[in-house]
C-alpha cells in the first residue's frame, strides 16, 4: 500500500504545482470571416482578437488597461475592469414575498463555464480621433482618444501568441503611428513588450497607445 500512497502524494504535488502557474498563453486570433474582413476594409477598420484557452485561468479577471504615451512619459490611463454588484430582488418562495440578495460581477471574469475568453478590440480613425471599442464576452464599452492620423495596431510578439504573467499589468497591444524600426546604426529591431516603453526613444515616436492585460 505504501508506494500506492505514495504515487497518490506524488501526483497531488504534480497537480498542485501546474495549477499554480505564475503566467498563461494567450493568442492572437485570426479573423476568419470574409464578409467581416470585407467590411472593416472598407470601413477602415481595425480588428484585433485575443483569447486565452488555459482553462486554469477560470475564475479570474482579464482586466484591460490603455496608456497613452506622448514622448516617452505616460498622459492618461484608461482601465476596463470588472465591478462586482450585490442586487436585491422580492421573490415569492412557497406563497410568501421575501427579499434575496444576488452577487454578480460584470464583463471581465473567464467564467467557470467557458472553455475559452475572448477580447475583441476594434478601432477607427475619424475626425482627428479613434473611436474604439473593447468587448469582452458579457460586457463591452466604447471610448475616444486623441490621434491625428490614422494609427495601426500592432502585435507585442512576432509569433501568433504572447505569455502573459499573472497578477501584474503586461503589454499585449500597441496603437501607434507607422513607424521605422530600425536604430542608429541601421538594424532592425522588432517592436514588442520588452521595449514599447522605449519607442520615443528607440524609434522617435512621439505618440502612441499600448494595452496592457492584467490577469488576476
Amino acid at each position: 500500500m505504501k508506494p500506492f500512497f505514495l504515487s497518490l502524494i506524488l501526483i497531488s504535488l504534480v497537480l498542485l504545482s501546474y495549477s499554480q502557474k505564475d503566467s498563461t498563453t494567450i493568442y492572437f486570433d485570426m479573423v476568419w470571416d470574409r464578409d467581416i474582413k470585407n467590411i472593416c476594409d472598407v470601413s477602415d477598420i481595425q480588428l484585433e482578437k485575443v483569447t486565452c484557452r488555459d482553462t486554469l485561468m477560470r475564475g479570474k479577471d482579464f482586466n484591460v488597461i490603455i496608456k497613452e504615451y506622448k514622448k516617452g512619459v505616460v498622459q492618461s490611463t484608461t482601465k476596463f475592469d470588472s465591478k462586482e454588484d450585490k442586487k436585491q430582488v422580492q421573490m415569492i418562495v412557497d406563497g410568501e414575498l421575501t427579499m434575496s440578495e444576488f452577487y454578480y460581477s460584470s464583463g471581465t471574469k473567464f467564467d467557470n463555464a467557458d472553455d475559452s475568453f475572448t477580447i475583441t478590440f476594434v478601432g477607427k480613425f475619424e475626425n482627428n480621433r479613434i473611436k474604439y471599442k473593447v468587448d469582452f464576452p458579457t460586457t463591452s464599452s466604447m471610448r475616444e482618444f486623441k490621434a491625428k492620423e490614422n494609427y495601426i495596431m500592432r502585435h507585442m510578439s512576432y509569433a501568433p501568441m504572447i505569455e502573459v504573467p499573472l497578477d501584474k499589468e503586461y503589454p499585449i497591444l500597441a496603437y501607434s503611428p507607422i513607424f521605422d524600426s530600425y536604430n542608429k546604426e541601421g538594424l532592425y529591431i522588432m517592436p514588442g513588450a520588452d521595449n514599447v516603453f522605449n519607442w520615443y526613444k528607440q524609434f522617435g515616436v512621439k505618440h502612441y497607445y499600448v494595452f496592457f492585460l492584467e490577469i488576476k
